[in-house]
């Protein structure tokens, strides 16, 4: 672009500059004229260069304050303003829309047992786990602590409870290895498993203008309300 829009210019210039000026002067006058250009060159492609890391920057600004730092998932302020637009849209075309709600059970003994930073591994790995089972159209998100959220746009009541029991299979099957520990009374723990009792899952066939995370999280919100739960044996 900065080649075609200096030549025009730059063949007058050089067309003038020896038409009316003796040789020296010409030359002189053509140096400097490239020192110009050169000039501007730089200034272009450093003004690009920082656009395009402004552009970057914004671009994971905008990625961080979308997304969960640990799992990378979205994080709950966005994934609730994705299910706010979805239940508006569901409600102007009166569309189905599912919300499936996931947690972890009995999590604070996995973090008792072998500390926080496995306790973090099995959140990732649920995470990672869930958001391999899920569709392209479907949002899923960090609620907080172990809990997450699946929006689930043009999903019935008998497809939100297939995915919701998808996703229970996919969680139960999933393995966190860690190291043997020996207990203080010397018991060996041995590797964490996501086991049979790892994840609840609540899907409701929702159409409101706002949703009550808390109340989705403890109980049914529509008549049409399932859950399904990995217990253990």
């Amino acid at each position: 672009t900065f080649i075609y829009m200096a030549a025009v210019p730059s063949i007058v210039f050089v067309v003038t500059a020896l038409y009316r000026l003796p040789m020296l002067e010409a030359i002189n006058a053509l140096m400097m004229y490239l020192v110009g250009l050169v000039i501007a060159l730089v200034v272009m492609l450093a003004a690009r260069d920082f656009r395009r890391r402004a552009s970057n920057l914004q671009q994971e600004l905008v990625r961080i304050s979308r997304h969960d730092s640990l799992t990378g998932v979205f994080n709950r302020g966005y994934v609730t303003e994705l299910a706010l637009r979805e239940v508006e849209l569901a409600r102007r075309y009166s569309r189905p829309l599912a919300v499936a709600m996931l947690d972890i059970d009995h999590f604070k003994s996995i973090n008792d047992t072998y500390g926080h930073d496995i306790g973090d591994r099995v959140i990732q790995k649920l995470a990672r786990v869930c958001a391999e089972s899920l569709r392209t159209t479907d949002h899923f998100g960090r609620f907080g602590g172990e809990e997450f959220i699946v929006v689930m746009p043009e999903t019935g009541t008998t497809a939100a409870v297939e995915c919701a029991e998808r996703l229970r299979a996919s969680v139960a099957a999933a393995v966190v290895a860690v190291k043997p520990q020996v207990a203080p009374d010397g018991a060996r723990r041995m590797p964490s498993r996501m086991p049979q009792r790892l994840a609840t899952v609540a899907t409701s066939h929702c159409s409101r203008s706002s949703i009550d995370w808390p109340a989705c999280s403890t109980g049914p919100t529509c008549p049409s309300s399932r859950s399904s739960r990995v217990r253990r044996p």
